[in-house]
């Protein structure tokens, strides 16, 4: 199995969403993503302190997105009464995730940088197998160990062997009024290890169907304080 950063997959996606937000200023029909949190826009600009990145440097690999970094796309999917809110950015793979409880509030430790760590299309059913077997399929075994070595543990419903992935139903849109999306269907679960007293690192590990495709996405994650955020 080659694990690599990028692969054809969030390429292909990436360049679809970014053919579509071409039109976007041509739409009478009212913007759908003016309250959303911390007033992020699809098109808008973001920047990100680098303190808490340069700080653990070493010990987690996600890296900082830097500043004034355009938000390329959205996407929103419903998780346990929450409403989840994904926003896709720059060209290196980001993904900033909040949780909002019924009332519209941002859950202060649901803030999370993602970054991808690989991607693939297992070619068989039997590649597939080793991904959602139901028995032993990595996604939602106890503890996931990448192809380096690094062990995380199984932070969604910890303790049994294996558990069914979260099957999760996001739709990503691509310009603020909402006329371009793609539908992704999710089943994913969530690892982390400690890195120290403070630092946890995360892998969510999902596999995708969208229309004809379907893939494995591998991202790793930090957690965010909201403060470190800030939006141009």
């Amino acid at each position: 199995m080659s694990f690599r950063i990028m692969s054809a997959v969030l390429k292909s996606r990436a360049e679809h969403l970014a053919d579509k937000v071409k039109d976007q200023f041509k739409s009478d029909r009212p913007r759908m993503d003016l309250n959303l949190p911390l007033g992020l826009t699809i098109g808008g600009l973001v920047s990100f302190d680098e303190t808490p990145f340069i700080l653990s440097e070493g010990k987690i690999s996600v890296t900082s997105p830097g500043t004034n970094v355009i938000v390329e796309a959205y996407g929103a999917f419903e998780q346990h009464g929450h409403k989840g809110h994904r926003f896709y950015l720059g060209q290196n793979g980001h993904m900033l995730q909040f949780l909002t409880d019924l009332s519209g509030e941002i859950i202060q430790d649901e803030i999370k940088l993602f970054q991808s760590f690989d991607q693939l299309e297992p070619p068989t059913p039997e590649e597939w197998d080793f991904w959602l077997a139901d028995e032993d399929g990595s996604i939602g075994l106890n503890q996931f160990q990448t192809i380096d070595g690094v062990l995380y543990d199984r932070l969604w419903l910890p303790g049994a062997y294996r558990v069914a992935p979260e099957r999760l139903v996001e739709t990503v849109y691509s310009d603020p009024r909402g006329e371009h999306s793609v539908l992704e269907k999710h089943q994913s679960m969530l690892y982390a290890r400690q890195c120290d007293e403070e630092e946890r690192e995360y892998m969510l590990i999902s596999a995708v169907r969208s229309g004809p495709g379907a893939w494995v996405e591998i991202n790793v994650g930090r957690d965010v304080d909201i403060s470190f955020i800030t939006v141009v």
